[in-house]
């Protein structure tokens, strides 16, 4: 499989909780697109991420999410992979 077969919807939300405070969440399900592939479906993905930014120049976010590969049909057998990320950002 190559990266261009590769298929995956999505379904975001995010919010404004105030005017320094934006929340978001997503879900996405990947699917190989390739006609000779007998299991297509990976699995899917749950996101979430909160951002904080007080002033235009720095903001921070901080997320986490799972990918469960038992709602697809190629890694049935494997654990949910879990994932954090935190990211600080400084405009000069």
């Amino acid at each position: 499989m190559d990266i261009s077969s590769l298929f995956y919807p999505s379904v975001d939300y995010s919010v404004r909780l105030h005017h320094t405070l934006l929340a978001e969440g997503s879900f996405r399900y990947y699917v190989n697109t390739d006609s000779d592939a007998e299991n297509n479906a990976y699995g899917g993905e749950l996101w979430a991420s909160i951002t904080w930014q007080p002033v235009d120049d720095i903001r921070l976010k901080v997320g986490g999410g799972v990918f469960l590969p038992d709602m697809g049909n190629v890694y049935k057998d494997s654990d949910p992979m879990w994932r954090v990320d935190a990211v600080f950002t400084l405009s000069l």
